[in-house]
């Protein structure tokens, strides 16, 4: 009878417990709550299950990276750049639980310095899919303890010592109980707070193009405002004004200054001009209330590209939200939604926020792609684990055109 090596069977093990996690966690409607199982693994798991469950996790996890790079990237190889792009990502991801997966008795620390160097900059700028999601399941309202909670949990699951995975099992169990015997209801968004979202595809590629846009926009800003109450504030989608020039200034100023006599606030995505040819992707507020909330962390490659002159440089050390008013909210920009940090940059300091801003951009996708829904998840749970009501607006592929056949009439 054949037999194999044991580190072939360990492997095996591993590699398939860690993809079935990651297919239940990540695939909607994204099953937070999985993510305990795999410190409870990393435990049980030797070495070299410990890579391999780690490894075929992160792959799972991250397969949408494969169609999004490519669908942001149009052309004949871009399929190409789509799974480059993931196994790169995933590697780099991987790299650190890798070395930490033979720490022997100390295991329950090599979890934890994992989970902090694949989430906090700078490895945590592309820290999807963190192990650190599972709070958003357990501990909804805690904010800031949940996440440290979870951390000492999985620190005790993740430990060779069975009193420790014990105890730590005791404590999520107790966790998990109270999660569902006592529902947590997120507090109910202000009824002055509204969103628009949009299905106008990717950036114009002509002037043309670009005015028949701000036309578009302008309309659907004006029909809100004429049935909205005095004083509201409304979010549009991440990037969908383009390039913020003198001339988008202009094309803005009458309904800017409508917005401000009804005490109105319009939150625009726009990219914005920085000194030295940089970019910032933001929200531009205009109408009563004026400033800039720029994104932590633009997307890494198509934004955020040190390498390159025309980048969007991200913020790794700015702690706090923004005001708007009176009204204290926190600005996770689309890829953010994805990542541990964000948010927690956002929420350390004492003052707690009222709201957090999602706005995305995923003109650029297929309608068949999970990815803007994996991120619409992702950003309910955060407002879960914080207590923050979370709005959204999303720009959307547009919609082709359908014929009738009871008219022949084309619709869109």
């Amino acid at each position: 009878m054949l037999r194999l090596p044991k580190i072939f069977t360990n492997s095996l093990a591993g590699a398939v417990f860690g993809a079935l996690v990651a297919w239940v966690a990540w695939e909607p409607p994204d099953l937070f709550f999985m993510l305990w199982l795999l410190p409870v693994a990393w435990a049980g798991l030797p070495v070299s299950g410990r890579r391999a469950m780690m490894l075929t996790y992160l792959l799972t996890a991250l397969a949408p990276v494969t169609a999004s790079v490519s669908e942001f990237y149009p052309g004949p190889y871009s399929w190409l750049a789509g799974i480059a792009a993931w196994i790169v990502v995933a590697l780099l991801l991987w790299t650190p639980w890798a070395l930490l997966a033979r720490m022997g008795r100390y295991a329950g620390l090599g979890w934890v310095i994992g989970l902090l160097l694949t989430a906090v900059p700078p490895l945590g700028a592309i820290g999807m899919a963190s192990p650190l999601f599972a709070a958003t399941a357990v501990f909804p309202g805690w904010g800031m303890y949940g996440l440290g909670a979870t951390i000492l949990l999985q620190a005790g699951l993740a430990s060779p010592p069975l009193r420790l995975r014990a105890a730590a099992l005791a404590g999520l169990f107790a966790a998990g109980i109270i999660a569902l015997v006592l529902p947590y209801a997120t507090p109910p968004m202000p009824h002055e707070w509204q969103a628009i979202n949009t299905q106008l595809g990717r950036e114009p590629d002509s002037g043309m193009h670009w005015i028949d846009r701000q036309i578009t926009l302008k309309h659907r800003v004006a029909v809100w405002m004429a049935s909205a109450p005095p004083g509201s504030t409304v979010l549009l989608p991440e990037g969908i004004a383009g390039t913020w020039t003198g001339l988008s200034a202009l094309a803005w100023a009458s309904i800017a200054h409508q917005a401000a006599k009804a005490h109105d606030t319009i939150l625009m995505g726009v990219t914005l001009p920085l000194p030295n040819n940089k970019r910032s992707d933001a929200l531009l507020a205009l109408g009563a209330h004026g400033g800039v909330l720029s994104a932590r962390q633009p997307v890494p490659l198509s934004e955020w590209n040190p390498a390159t002159r025309r980048n969007f440089p991200a913020d790794w050390t700015r702690l706090g939200g923004y005001r708007i008013g009176r009204t204290r909210v926190v600005l996770l920009m689309c890829y953010e939604q994805l990542l541990v940090w964000p948010a927690a940059w956002a929420m350390a300091p004492d003052q707690h926020p009222q709201i957090i801003l999602a706005p995305a951009n995923h003109g650029w996708a297929d309608s068949g792609s999970v990815e803007d829904t994996i991120q619409r998840n992702a950003a309910m749970a955060w407002g879960r684990l914080y207590g923050v009501p979370v709005l959204m607006a999303d720009n959307g592929p547009k919609k082709r055109p359908r014929t009738s056949t009871r008219s022949g009439v084309d619709k869109v």
